[in-house]
C-alpha cells in the first residue's frame, strides 16, 4: 500500500513520451542518484522532476529545450551536477540552480551572455560554456572563487576581465576559438593554473605575469598574432608542452629554455624561424619537436646531439644538405624531412637505429645510402616525388616495412627486392616508368593497398591475385597493350579479373 501511495505523487501531462516516463519512475520509486533524460528530443523538463528532490546528478543534454522550470534552486539542496549541453537555451531562471552546485554544463546553446545567476553559485568547481555566442564574461566570474576548470571555448569573446585574477583555485583555462587579443595581467594570480589554452586567437603579446604560473604544464599558443614570448616564460618550471604553430615568432629569448628542462613536447610549426633555435639545447627532456613550415636552412645536429629526441618534424623548410654525421639524432623514431630541398642522404643515417618512420618525399634525392638497409626498425618510408632510379642492394633487409611509397620517381624497372618485405601491407610506385612488374610480386601476402598507376605497363603478372588481401588497386594510367580492353573497361577490378583467367591461359 505504501509503493501505491508513493505512486499517485508522480503524475505526467498527457502525451508524456514513455521512455521519458520510464526514466523519471526509476528514478522516482529506486531512488537512484542520477536522472538521465538525455536524447529524448524534450522540449521542456517534466513536471514530474520536482518530485524527485533526492537526486544529485540532473543529465539532459541533446534535447529541445529552449526555457527550463524555475523553483529548482530550493528544492533540490542535494544536487550537484547540472548537465544541460546540447539544446537550444538562450536564458536560465534567476531561481533555477541549485545553491550547492558543484558542475554545471551549458555547452553547444545559444547564450549570448552568462546568465547572472550562474555568478553566485559560490561551490561552483566546473563551468562549461563552450560552443555558445558569448560576446562578453562580466566581472561577476571573479565571485567563483572554487572554480577549477572553466570552458570559453567557441564563442566570440573579444577580451577576459581583469577579475578572472581572482580564481585562485583555477587549473584548467580553454579560451580557444574565440577573438582574444590579450589575456589580462591579472591571469598572473591564478597560480593553480596547469593548463592554458588560447589558441585560434588573435592575441599580440602574453603579459609578463605569465612567469607566475609556477604550475603550468601545458600552455597552447597556436594561430594567434605572436611575434615574440615573454622573458619571464622561462619561470614556468613545470612546463612540459608548448604550442607556438601558425605565429610569427621568428626566435626564442635568450635563456628562456634554461630553466624549462621540463618541456617533452615542443612545436614552432608555421612560425618565421630562420635558423634553427640553439636554446633547444637545454631542454634535455625533449621528446618531440615540430618546427615545419618555416625559413630553416640547416639541420643543426650539434644542438640536437643533447637532447634523446623520439620526433623530429623539420617539413617543409629550406634544408639542402644534411649533416653526415647524425650519431646526435640516435633516440629518433620518427624523421619527417619531406618538402625540403635535399638532394642526398648522408651514408651515416644507418646510426637512427631505431627510426620507425622516415618521410624524405618532396625533395631532389637521385640515390639511396647503402646505409639505409640498416634501418631494420623502419615501417614507414615514403620517398615520393623524389628522382630515385633504383633501390640499394640489401634493401630487402628492411623485413620491417609495412608503409613504402615510390610515387612518382624516375623508375624504370620494379626492382623484385620489395617482393621479399613480407609484411609490406601498402605500396606506391605509380607514375614512375616501370615496364612491367616482377611475378614474385604475389608473394607480398599482407599488401593492401597497392598503386600501379600513370607507368608504361603493357601486361599485369596473374601472381598478383596471390595478394589475397589487396583490397585497393589503382591500375590507370598504363597503356596495358597486351591486355584486352574487355577487361580495362572494368576498371581496376578487370585487371584482378585479367590475373584471375591468365593463370589458366584464359585470354579474352
Amino acid at each position: 500500500m505504501k509503493i501505491f501511495r508513493s505512486r499517485s505523487k508522480l503524475r505526467f501531462k498527457e502525451g508524456t513520451d514513455q521512455q521519458v516516463k520510464e526514466r523519471m519512475k526509476g528514478c522516482f520509486f529506486l531512488k537512484e542518484p542520477l536522472l538521465d533524460l538525455c536524447e529524448l528530443s524534450l522540449n521542456e523538463l517534466p513536471e514530474a522532476l520536482l518530485r524527485c528532490h533526492h537526486i544529485t546528478d540532473l543529465l539532459a543534454m541533446d534535447n529541445k529545450l529552449s526555457s527550463l522550470p524555475a523553483g529548482l534552486h530550493s528544492k533540490f539542496q542535494r544536487l550537484s551536477i547540472v548537465v544541460l549541453n546540447g539544446n537550444h537555451l538562450c536564458d536560465l531562471p534567476e531561481d533555477f540552480l541549485p545553491p550547492n552546485l558543484k558542475t554545471l554544463d551549458l555547452r553547444c546553446n545559444k547564450f549570448t551572455d552568462i546568465p547572472p545567476c550562474v555568478y553566485n553559485l559560490k561551490t561552483l568547481e566546473r563551468l562549461l560554456l563552450g560552443q555558445n555566442k558569448l560576446t562578453k564574461v562580466d566581472p561577476g566570474i571573479g565571485k567563483l572563487t572554487r572554480l577549477r576548470f572553466l570552458s570559453l571555448r567557441n564563442n566570440k569573446l573579444t577580451g577576459l576581465p581583469e577579475e578572472i585574477g581572482l580564481l585562485t583555485q583555477l587549473s584548467v583555462l580553454d579560451a580557444q576559438y574565440n577573438s582574444l587579443t590579450s589575456i589580462p595581467e591579472d591571469i598572473g594570480k591564478c597560480q593553480e593554473l596547469t593548463s592554458l589554452d588560447l589558441k585560434n586567437n588573435q592575441i599580440v603579446y602574453l603579459p609578463e605575469s605569465i612567469g607566475d604560473l609556477r604550475k603550468l604544464r601545458r600552455i597552447g599558443l597556436m594561430y594567434n598574432s605572436l611575434t615574440k614570448l615573454p622573458a619571464s616564460l622561462q619561470n614556468c618550471t613545470g612546463l612540459t608542452e608548448l604550442v607556438v604553430e601558425g605565429n610569427g615568432v621568428s626566435e626564442i629569448p635568450k635563456g628562456v629554455f634554461k630553466e624549462l628542462t621540463s618541456i617533452t613536447n615542443l612545436n614552432f610549426s608555421r612560425c618565421a624561424f630562420e635558423n634553427f633555435p640553439e636554446e633547444l639545447v637545454y631542454l634535455t627532456k625533449l621528446k618531440e619537436l615540430v618546427i615545419d613550415t618555416n625559413y630553416i636552412h640547416s639541420l643543426r645536429v650539434d644542438i640536437l646531439g643533447a637532447i634523446s629526441l623520439h620526433r623530429l618534424d623539420v617539413s617543409n623548410n629550406r634544408i639542402k644538405i644534411l649533416p653526415e654525421d647524425l650519431t646526435g639524432l640516435q633516440a629518433l623514431q620518427e624523421l619527417n624531412l619531406c618538402r625540403n630541398d635535399i638532394a642526398r642522404l648522408p651514408g651515416a643515417i644507418n646510426v637512427i637505429t631505431l627510426l620507425n618512420k622516415l618521410v624524405l618525399s618532396y625533395n631532389e634525392i637521385e640515390y639511396l645510402p647503402m646505409g639505409i638497409t640498416h634501418l631494420h626498425c623502419l615501417e614507414h618510408l615514403d620517398l615520393e616525388s623524389n628522382k630515385i632510379q633504383k633501390l640499394p642492394k640489401g634493401f630487402r633487409n628492411l623485413v620491417n616495412l609495412k608503409f613504402l611509397s615510390l610515387q612518382a620517381n624516375l623508375m624504370e624497372d620494379f626492382d623484385e627486392q620489395i617482393c621479399y618485405l613480407e609484411k609490406l601491407k601498402e605500396l606506391y610506385v605509380g607514375e614512375n616508368q616501370l615496364r612491367s612488374l616482377s611475378p614474385k610480386i604475389g608473394k607480398l601476402h599482407a599488401l593492401e593497398v597497392l598503386h600501379i598507376n600513370d607507368n608504361e605497363l603493357d601486361d599485369v603478372p596473374w601472381q598478383l591475385i596471390r595478394c589475397e588481401k589487396l583490397r585497393k588497386l589503382n591500375s590507370e594510367g598504363n597503356p596495358y597493350r597486351n591486355i584486352s580492353k574487355a577487361y580495362l573497361g572494368l576498371g581496376s577490378q578487370g585487371i584482378i579479373h585479367y590475373c584471375q583467367e591468365a593463370r589458366y591461359g584464359i585470354r579474352l
